[in-house]
């Protein structure tokens, strides 16, 4: 399978049964030459405090939201996600209500349940709301992805980008599966799973 990014082709595995696009390397379309992720244009490279490297193209803009892929380097798969929300106001997904920028690497988060935001697999028992400062490349849990508790929806904040003139809040999910089950519930899911080290 391949799909054509930039100029040039990501050669790719899809395993039907899983859903999921493998990455391998890309190939120039002109010189046919393997190339690097990080040689396309418009992409940005991150390293984490795990030593992972991520990259992702420029994102398609949506008035005040901005919607990217991680792709290449660490990536295994297009599972990750990366979200831009405009620092002046922007509509945040999953359990986020609201951020404000604290400094370049960091920012104020405010956690609460939201009307129309409902993850089937996490119980939210009655209404909460609570904030906490992201420094960048903290983590949290959002939410279940089964029943089990064994695979979740990990988010993690990577600063504020400026792109075309305008700040946004940069943060990207994927899918982590857990050693150990937890208990999918809203506000403990998150709050207990800030800023521990999910490999990511």
């Amino acid at each position: 399978m391949k799909t054509k990014t930039e100029g040039a082709w990501i050669n790719g595995h899809y395993d039907a049964e899983k859903d999921t696009l493998y990455f391998c390397n890309l190939v120039n379309t002109e010189s046919g030459k393997v190339m690097d992720v990080k040689d396309l244009q418009d992409v940005r490279c991150f390293i984490t405090p795990s030593m992972n490297e991520f990259c992702y193209t420029k994102p398609v803009m949506h008035e005040k939201v901005g919607l990217s892929k991680i792709i290449g380097s660490d990536a295994q798969s297009d599972d990750g996600e990366v979200h831009f929300d405009s620092i002046d106001d922007s509509i945040f997904y999953y359990s986020v209500k609201n951020m404000e920028q604290v400094n370049d690497d960091a920012a104020l988060v405010t956690f609460g349940d939201k009307e129309g935001y409902v993850s089937p697999h996490t119980n939210t028992s009655e209404s909460f709301e609570f904030s906490t400062t992201l420094e960048k490349f903290d983590t949290f849990i959002s939410h279940c992805n089964d029943e089990e508790g064994r695979n979740v929806t990990v988010v993690q904040y990577l600063g504020v980008e400026t792109i075309d003139g305008n700040d946004y809040f940069v943060t990207w999910h994927t899918g982590v599966d857990l050693e150990e089950p937890i208990a999918c519930n809203h506000p403990e899911i998150i709050q207990n799973s800030l800023n521990k080290n999910f490999g990511i």
